[in-house]
């Protein structure tokens, strides 16, 4: 029951994606086509309009 709860917590959690380029944060909705890589992602960023990596940053 306790590792049920655990995978629902960790999953439930929000959070926003940080450009590594022009630091811009924006929310996952913003950008549902693009692909993840283990802790960081590759995603296209909606200020600078380039793909880039992108680290999860939690919301407040």
């Amino acid at each position: 029951m306790s590792i049920k709860l655990f995978i629902i917590f960790k999953f439930d959690e929000e959070h926003n994606y940080k450009c590594i380029k022009c630091l811009h944060v924006y929310d996952i909705f913003e950008n549902k086509f693009n692909y993840g890589l283990r802790g960081s992602s590759y995603r296209k960023c909606p200020k600078c309009e380039k793909y880039s990596y992108a680290k999860y940053v939690r919301k407040n």
